[in-house]
């Protein structure tokens, strides 16, 4: 049997202790469990308001937009689950996008606790309830030894979502070779039964003499018949 191998995958095929597919197909499973999770909450606020109890007084509009928020993640991570079992990657790219955006917004979260930024570009005036890290001014009060601590731990999760990420890379190259390797079996097929090739036993026999004389010299590189078959 013939394999197909791309030149586009050259990463692990492995995640931890399982098949780079079967690990970004748990990673998204767990998104989609959580995200499925947060939007039956925000539904219950929003269409019952009365059945939740709280401290925080929400909004309807922030319901409206995080019960939206959360349908969208559900809809990202149920795509992506499909993408991959049945090897589209394109159906991956959201997903892919959303943890990079994510990383991008927690280093920016973690920055923001050492470094004084300006209210524009702090993460919680855009997004609220995502984080619960403390204040900066909070932190800056803290001894050496929690700031450290702080700083391990922040390191440890970074280190895990680079992690991710980079599994589910690694998967999208994956399911993009295997689609490639796919849609090359596809073609060679169809080419094979569009031009009908002969059977495997009439490979090896030369074609009747008749045959190569009616041959334009060009296509049969002979400018004279060739001489006629003998028996031997």
């Amino acid at each position: 049997m013939v394999k197909f191998v791309s030149a586009t995958y050259r990463g692990s095929h492995s995640c931890l202790c399982c098949h780079v597919r079967s690990g970004c197909l748990a990673l998204a499973a767990v998104y989609l469990i959580t995200w499925s999770t947060m939007a039956v909450v925000e539904m219950v606020k929003l269409f019952w308001p009365d059945s939740y109890t709280g401290e925080i007084a929400y909004k309807k509009f922030d319901d409206v937009s995080y019960f939206a928020c959360d349908l969208l993640m559900v809809f990202i991570s149920a795509v992506t689950i499909y993408g991959i079992f049945r090897y589209r990657p394109r159906l991956m790219a959201p997903f892919l996008i959303y943890l990079i955006v994510e990383f991008i917004v927690y280093c920016i979260e973690v920055l923001s606790l050492y470094i004084p930024l300006p209210s524009y570009a702090h993460p919680k005036n855009y997004i609220s309830y995502v984080f619960y890290f403390p204040e900066n001014d909070v932190v800056s009060s803290l001894s050496i030894k929690v700031m450290l601590m702080y700083t391990v731990v922040y390191a440890i999760v970074l280190g895990v979502k680079i992690f991710l990420i980079q599994s589910v890379w690694n998967c999208y190259k994956y399911v993009k070779e295997k689609e490639e390797e796919n849609s090359l079996v596809q073609a060679v097929m169809k080419f094979r039964s569009e031009n009908n090739p002969p059977a495997y036993e009439d490979i090896g026999k030369m074609p009747p003499y008749d045959e190569i004389v009616k041959m334009p010299p060009k296509e049969f590189l002979f400018y004279e018949p060739p001489p006629a078959y003998r028996a031997m």
